[in-house]
C-alpha cells in the first residue's frame, strides 16, 4: 500500500451526498490567514516521522473560544481515528465521543479491512485547521492533513503525503462531533 493510498484511507474517501458540503471559501489548497493561530504546530518539540504512531496537532486558526472548541474537536477525532488504524482496533467509547454518522462508520469499516488484510500501519500524522465556520449547532472546518504513515516494517521512509479535507461537525450538548469528512485536494498544504 503506497503512502498516497494510505493517506486517502486515513483521510477517508467518503462523499456523503446527504450532507451539503460546507462553504468555507477559497480553493482547496489555499491557506486562510484571516485569523491568528490559537495553537502552534508541535513540529519543533515532537518528531514527525514514519516510525511512530502519533497524531500531532498543527495550527488551529480560530478567532473565538467557540471556534477553538470546534478545532480541538476536529483534532480529537483524528487522534481517535488514527489510533484505531495503528492499533487495528476501534475503541467504540472513544469514537462515540468524537464522531457520528459517516465519520464514525468510515473508521469502523477501514479497521475491519485492515483486520481482514492483516495489515498494520505506522507513521505519524499532523492535523491543522485552516478555517472554521459555525452556524448554530453546525460547524464546518477546512483542514490540512500531513501523513508519514505507511505499512508497518517499511523502515519509516515514507514520504509526506498531504490532503485538504472539509469536515462537518454537529453540536450535541457542549460536545462537537465530526459527522462527515470529504477530501477536497491532495496538494501540499501546511498543518
Amino acid at each position: 500500500m503506497t503512502s498516497a493510498a494510505l493517506l486517502l484511507a486515513l483521510a477517508g474517501c467518503g462523499d456523503d451526498k446527504t450532507t451539503p458540503e460546507p462553504n468555507l471559501g477559497g480553493s482547496p489548497t489555499e491557506e486562510s490567514s484571516a485569523t491568528t493561530p490559537t495553537s502552534d504546530a508541535t513540529e519543533a518539540t515532537e518528531p514527525f516521522d514514519g516510525e511512530g504512531d502519533e497524531v500531532h496537532a498543527g495550527r488551529i486558526k480560530a478567532g473565538s473560544p467557540a471556534e477553538e472548541a470546534v478545532g480541538q474537536a476536529w483534532v480529537d477525532y483524528w487522534q481517535v481515528r488514527v489510533t484505531a488504524y495503528h492499533k487495528t482496533r476501534v475503541d467504540a467509547d472513544a469514537l462515540g465521543r468524537v464522531a457520528r454518522g459517516g465519520a464514525l462508520q468510515e473508521v469502523i469499516d477501514y479497521v475491519g479491512r485492515l483486520q481482514t488484510d492483516g495489515t498494520t500501519i505506522e507513521g505519524d500524522t499532523r492535523v491543522g485547521v485552516t478555517d472554521i465556520e459555525i452556524a448554530g449547532s453546525s460547524a464546518a472546518v477546512k483542514s490540512c492533513l500531513q501523513s508519514k504513515a505507511g505499512p508497518a516494517g517499511s523502515g519509516g521512509d515514507e514520504e509526506t503525503s498531504y490532503a485538504t479535507i472539509v469536515g462537518a461537525l454537529v453540536q450535541e450538548g457542549q460536545q462537537w462531533l465530526v459527522e462527515t469528512i470529504t477530501v477536497t485536494g491532495d496538494k501540499r498544504c501546511t498543518a
